[in-house]
C-alpha cells in the first residue's frame, strides 16, 4: 500500500504494483511468516512436539487395534530385509480385509461410526483397496 498522493507516484509504478495496493493480506508473506514461526518453533521444542506427536500416533493405534476386524501394521509389517529399510512412525495404516467391503464402504464405516477419516494415497484415490 502506497502512503502518497496519487499524483506522487507515477502511473507506470502504481500499474505495475497493483497488488499491492489493496489492505488484504498477501498469501505469499502469511506462509512467509508461517514458515518462520514453524521453524523457529521446532527449534525451541521440537523434541517435545514429535514426541507427543508420536504418543498421540502410539495411542491411536492402540484404539484402532481395539476395532473389530482390523489390523494395525507396523514396521514388521513393512520393514525387513529385502523390504523398506524404515516407515514413518506417524503414519497409521490399518488392514480391514476381514470386513469384506469396498475401500469406499471401509471408509464410510470408518468415518461414520468410529470418526477416523483416512488419507487419499495414490492406490486408495483412483482405485479403493483394503488388504
Amino acid at each position: 500500500m502506497f502512503h502518497l498522493p496519487a499524483d506522487l507516484v507515477q502511473s507506470e509504478v502504481r500499474k505495475s504494483r497493483e497488488e499491492l495496493l489493496g489492505t488484504t493480506t498477501s498469501a505469499s508473506l502469511v506462509a512467509a511468516l508461517d514458515g518462520r514461526r514453524g521453524r523457529r518453533q521446532m527449534v525451541q521444542q521440537g523434541g517435545a512436539l514429535y514426541g507427543h506427536a508420536l504418543a498421540l500416533a502410539q495411542k491411536t493405534r492402540e484404539r484402532i487395534s481395539r476395532i473389530d476386524g482390523t489390523h494395525v501394521h507396523g514396521r514388521d509389517d513393512f520393514c525387513a530385509p529385502g523390504r523398506a529399510a524404515d516407515m514413518d512412525p506417524l503414519q497409521i495404516i490399518i488392514g480391514i480385509s476381514a470386513w469384506e467391503v469396498t475401500g469406499y464402504r471401509a471408509a464410510d464405516r470408518l468415518r461414520d461410526e468410529h470418526r477416523i477419516n483416512r488419507s487419499p494415497t495414490p492406490t486408495t484415490a483412483t482405485r479403493p483397496r483394503c488388504f
